[in-house]
């Protein structure tokens, strides 16, 4: 599951915002990374443990009266509702994960802090540490190999990777012991998301594949796997025309029957193939299941078909139903013992994401 450490300045209320435009440009954020926030999102968004001290204690916490008078100055009022927004922020505080709970570093102490390329100046000025200390708690995660990237308060940066070096003073964390005693130098490259299009590339698609937990984390792989070919192709991302689809109830037990499953030999090729099929760019043969006539699920009416994943080896075959309801990656088998499983009415995941990429 991919990681975003919210920096606490996005959070910020009023923030960078110094016309209606880049007003908008804060809210619409916001307002993403709360549906982003939601539990059926296979992310994991991720706010400091003293996120509203820090806020309020700086007189910048996004309750009624501050929203209001942003919208107020800003002349977003025809736009946005106050009361809309204060349960986006509140959303966000609610279901966003804190960062002593998942994070094996979190850095409280830094100094010598210095990025290139540089951080944008970020307002409010006085959670510039703050936000130092994120990226800093991210540099230190990406040494013991737990990557997150910062959900960023800069507004149209033109860059989405900073080398950062800082002094670390005060580290906490069950993997504080990964790093030498403080004070200790280090140096990493972090990466920011501001939208859910930041991850749209076939690393990040095979990345997540190699760590998925669940199906659904599967399901969010495949998504964004689709989406990168059709930037290679040069299209731009449409999730709109995406074949839609779903994972079957015993799919992931038949990927980690094959070896396409976490770092396994088979698990780039499982992706890459389910992707070009969601994708409709899927340059393989693909044939009905049955030598015999094409199996049809008695429930919902969807028609079985097979394709090869690999030709030597194991000679693996993906096999999946697809219907009126959109696609069903069922099984993938050797090609002996080449089955298809039947499912249920209600799959292991069929998430709809269309909604954040808007």
């Amino acid at each position: 599951m991919k990681r975003i450490y919210l920096d606490t300045a996005l959070l910020a209320m009023p923030n960078y915002a110094i016309d209606a435009d880049t007003g908008q440009e804060l809210i619409d954020r916001i307002i993403h990374f709360s549906e982003l926030a939601d539990p059926g999102v296979p992310l994991k968004l991720i706010i400091s443990n003293d996120a509203e001290d820090m806020l309020w204690g700086n007189n910048l916490g996004p309750d009624y009266d501050q929203i209001d008078q942003f919208l107020e100055l800003m002349e977003l009022k025809h736009i946005y509702s106050a009361n809309d927004l204060l349960q986006r922020y509140q959303f966000l505080f609610q279901h966003c994960a804190r960062a002593a709970d998942v994070n094996l570093i979190e850095v409280d102490g830094v100094t010598n802090f210095v990025s290139y390329p540089e951080l944008p100046e970020v307002s409010p000025a006085q959670l510039l540490d703050e936000t130092q200390r994120v990226f800093a708690t991210a540099a230190a995660l990406a040494i013991v190999q737990q990557q997150v990237r910062v959900g960023s308060a800069f507004y149209a940066s033109p860059s989405s990777h900073y080398n950062v070096r800082a002094t670390l003073n005060t580290i906490c964390g069950a993997g504080s012991h990964l790093l030498e005693p403080p004070p200790v130098d280090i140096q990493a490259t972090v990466s920011t998301f501001t939208h859910l299009r930041d991850l749209v590339s076939s690393d990040v698609a095979d990345e997540l594949w190699r760590v998925a937990e669940t199906a659904h984390d599967i399901h969010f792989s495949i998504t964004l796997g689709a989406l990168a070919l059709q930037v290679e192709a040069g299209e731009g991302v449409n999730i709109s025309v995406l074949n839609k689809f779903a994972i079957g109830s015993e799919f992931v037990h038949s990927l980690k029957q094959v070896e396409c499953w976490g770092n396994n030999r088979y698990s780039g090729a499982a992706r890459e193939l389910c992707s070009q099929i969601v994708a409709g760019k899927c340059n393989r043969q693909i044939n009905p299941f049955s030598l015999t006539g094409q199996h049809v699920r008695s429930f919902d009416g969807a028609r079985a078909w097979r394709t090869h994943l690999t030709n030597s080896g194991l000679g693996l075959r993906l096999m999946y139903w697809q219907g009126e309801n959109g696609i069903e990656f069922a099984t993938v088998d050797v090609k002996s013992g080449e089955r298809i499983d039947i499912g249920s009415e209600a799959p292991a995941a069929a998430l709809d994401i269309r909604g954040c990429f808007g």
